[in-house]
């Protein structure tokens, strides 16, 4: 499952934007999902490109119209459920997200910490399985007087050590990330954001060509499509397309290599969105802007399952 509902936005990376565009700032946190979502009810999965659910998503709102519940029902094999549960501090931000995966008994973790002006001075994100580990651990400093930070600094941690890192971020004039110079060790990755107004498109680049996506949007600055490739040995593609009916999303279909075959695309999910329920929620926090990339990882989100 593709990132299993990383639906809860790095929205809260940044403050508001200082003006509206169709291609929208990345996000500083890494661990996100492209992912777009408004306030549906359900929705289905069905993976490998079966024709019928494997799985079930249903979502329970709070008053304020963001998601605090979801659980995945496994249809076809049964057994226990996935769930998701979201909190939120009393200014709106979402402060803590865990995830249980059942298949793997897989539990997926994130922490927002902000300031007393709502800014993102902290982040954390961890994924644990029965016999290995991942962690990843930013604070965020030297802010402008837009709330951005020019500087992170944290830790990756995987099971069997761990590695410092710092990051230097740019903006352009509307806030949006230019450029992130990441250093780990002697290793460096710099990554570039070219924002394309007029098409509608957003370029991002790592290393020359190692990581490459380009995301396309629609006139509203709905998330059409995004494709990841790259040169990197480790770089797997992938591929997302969304469709949308009445300004919701309707479906969308993921694609992706594999380690053995990393450019053999393979359909991998189908999701069916489903909206003809009693909630009426905007949900708008849940709209999620495309994620940074990170050094430790050639794609911006947990594995898929």
């Amino acid at each position: 499952m593709k990132a299993a509902l990383a639906l809860a936005v790095a929205a809260a990376a940044c403050t508001a934007p200082a003006a509206q565009h169709d291609v929208p700032g990345a996000a500083l946190v890494p661990y996100r999902d492209a992912r777009p979502i408004g306030a549906p009810c359900s929705y289905d999965v069905a993976l490998g490109g079966d024709a019928s659910p494997d799985l079930v998503y249903t979502f329970a709102y709070d008053d304020a119209g963001d998601v605090v519940h979801v659980d995945g029902v496994y249809v076809k094999r049964g057994g226990a459920d996935d769930t998701i549960d979201y909190s939120y501090d009393n200014l709106g931000h979402l402060v803590h997200r865990i995830e249980t995966r059942a298949p793997g008994d897989l539990r997926v973790e994130e922490t927002f910490d902000y300031d007393t002006l709502g800014e993102l001075v902290g982040y954390k994100w961890s994924q644990t399985a029965a016999t290995w580990s991942n962690a990843w651990t930013e604070t965020y400093a030297d802010f402008d007087d837009g709330g951005n930070p020019a500087s992170g600094a944290g830790t990756s941690a995987y099971s069997g050590g761990s590695s410092p890192f710092s990051d230097a971020f740019t903006y352009d004039a509307s806030a949006r990330v230019l450029r992130d110079v990441q250093t780990s060790g002697q290793v460096t990755y710099t990554t570039t954001y070219e924002y394309d107004d007029a098409t509608s498109t957003l370029v991002t680049d790592t290393n020359a060509g190692a990581f490459h996506s380009l995301y396309a949007y629609d006139a509203s600055g709905a998330l059409l499509s995004y494709a990841n490739t790259g040169t990197d040995p480790n770089e797997i593609d992938q591929t997302a397309t969304w469709t949308y009916l009445g300004g919701e999303v309707a479906t969308a279909v993921f694609a992706s290599g594999t380690a053995q075959a990393p450019h053999a695309l393979a359909t991998t999910e189908v999701d069916t969105y489903h909206y003809d329920c009693a909630a009426s929620a905007t949900a708008s926090r849940l709209v999620a802007g495309p994620p940074r990339r990170s050094a430790r990882s050639s794609r911006a989100g947990p594995p898929a399952r």
